[in-house]
């Protein structure tokens, strides 16, 4: 309802404002005055006031009526075109939207793809160089010597002497040569030698009672190619266990 009250004033100002036109002889309004006095002076008789009243008031009313249905008429069209010209424009503009949204999406499917690609590259970049690190710290880092003594052999010489052959294998090179030998038996003789070298030194030591003894090598190195050679001429059961300590 208030919405029908609210239209009601525009349209009756825009009658009133076809009418008074109307009335002023502008229009179609004035070629009706025009028409009814040819007609007065054409058949000699003068329209009454009645008439009057219904030429200018009521027909000039409804005709005002009906020229302002056709201006809001007109003015509803024009919003329809406006509308269609509107939507027409933003399809285009929706249609341009999704063909810049597509080609930006392939642009960042593809930019994306390139990005994993780089990242599983860096990412193995990144592992060969932590690789390589290790690897060079390995090698900058000095090994743990190791020391590692076989027993070759173990038999009887006579007059209760025994002699036991002992190879001791090594990681580094090792110059000079200090070592204790420690046996479970008493040691008479110790024969050292480095294995492999020009000159084998042949060095004899002779004690008393005693379990323990020195070994000492200026020359020629200690290396993993040229093992240590230790023979050890010992009395009692045999069966010799030694242990050797680098000093």
């Amino acid at each position: 309802m208030g919405h029908i009250l609210s239209e009601v004033f525009p349209f009756l100002g825009s009658v009133f404002q076809h009418w008074q036109i109307w009335l002023s002889g502008g229009g179609l309004g004035g070629l009706i005055v025009i028409a009814a006095a040819l007609v007065e002076k054409l058949f000699g008789k003068s329209l009454s006031k009645r008439d009057h009243v219904y030429l200018f008031l009521v027909a000039f009313f409804l005709c005002a009526c009906f020229l302002s249905w056709v201006d809001r008429d007109d003015l509803w069209d024009a919003e329809k075109q406006g509308r269609a010209d509107d939507s027409r424009h933003y399809q285009e503009e929706i249609a341009k939207i999704q063909k810049n949204y597509d080609k930006l999406n392939s642009e960042c499917q593809y930019k994306s793809g390139v990005l994993d690609t780089l990242t599983n590259q860096n990412r193995d970049q990144q592992n060969t160089i932590n690789s390589c690190q290790t690897q060079a710290l390995k090698l900058l880092t000095p090994p743990t010597f190791e020391m590692t003594p076989l027993r070759i052999s173990d038999g009887t010489l006579g007059n209760g002497s025994h002699k036991a052959a002992f190879i001791i294998l090594t990681n580094l090179p090792v110059t000079p040569v200090k070592m204790s030998v420690n046996c479970d038996r008493t040691i008479q003789v110790i024969l050292q030698s480095v294995l492999g070298t020009s000159s084998p030194m042949n060095t004899e030591y002779g004690w008393g009672q005693t379990h323990e003894a020195p070994i000492e090598i200026d020359s020629p190195a200690w290396t993993a190619k040229t093992p240590l050679e230790l023979d050890v001429v010992y009395v009692g059961q045999p069966g010799i266990t030694c242990s050797f300590a680098r000093q």
